[in-house]
């Protein structure tokens, strides 16, 4: 179980090193094409490019990357923040309200963001192959179906409609108890660390 989960880990690590590369590669050309004009590639211009403009280009590239960067920290230290809000207010003995969930999720991690963060960032790079693999799925029946049938057909519509509600919910039946079970360990965690909820099941 621990050389599968540590192969997934390896190769949805392997999938987003390739993609950020992929992205940031091609935001750099991108820019490149804009302000080379008509040249024929943008590789042949490069060095024919004034030096303000490489310069421009390297420090909206920088800036862009910045603030990208500043993004995803602040997106997903609210997202830890609020990572377990629907567990306390499902298991609680105490019945509380959504706000209530919220305030108690804000509650119990603080503190903890930083190891949060890194048991989501592992429970992503576990869950990422599953999704490329549901995306490239999808590609290729809408492929293999529309070379069978008109793509303005009803049968293509319903055959796809089916087959990829059957992948989605199939994903599904994986990653959302994958998901939810992470957040049960963590919640679980953080009241044993801040509460003594161990002690107290120990206790009784």
């Amino acid at each position: 179980m621990i050389t599968f989960l540590v192969s997934f880990i390896t190769l949805g690590a392997a999938i987003l090193v390739v993609f950020i590369i992929s992205f940031f590669l091609g935001l750099f050309f991108g820019v490149l094409g804009l302000i080379s004009g008509n040249s024929s590639t943008v590789l042949e211009n490069i060095n024919t490019l004034p030096e303000n403009s490489i310069a421009m280009t390297i420090i909206g590239l920088l800036v862009v990357i910045i603030l990208m960067i500043v993004f995803f920290f602040g997106l997903s230290w609210v997202i830890s923040r609020l990572l377990i809000y629907e567990i306390p207010l499902a298991i609680e003995e105490n019945s509380i309200g959504a706000r209530a969930a919220i305030g108690r999720s804000w509650k119990l991690t603080q503190g903890f963001i930083l190891r949060i963060q890194g048991i989501v960032i592992v429970g992503f790079l576990i869950s990422l192959p599953i999704s490329i693999a549901l995306q490239i799925a999808t590609f290729m029946i809408q492929t293999i179906l529309s070379l069978l049938f008109p793509q303005e057909s009803a049968i293509f519509a319903w055959l796809y409609l089916v087959l990829v509600f059957g992948l989605s919910f199939a994903s599904g039946a994986l990653l959302v108890p994958f998901w939810q079970a992470i957040k049960s360990v963590i919640y679980y965690d953080l009241c044993s660390r801040k509460e003594g909820l161990d002690l107290q099941l120990w206790g009784s």
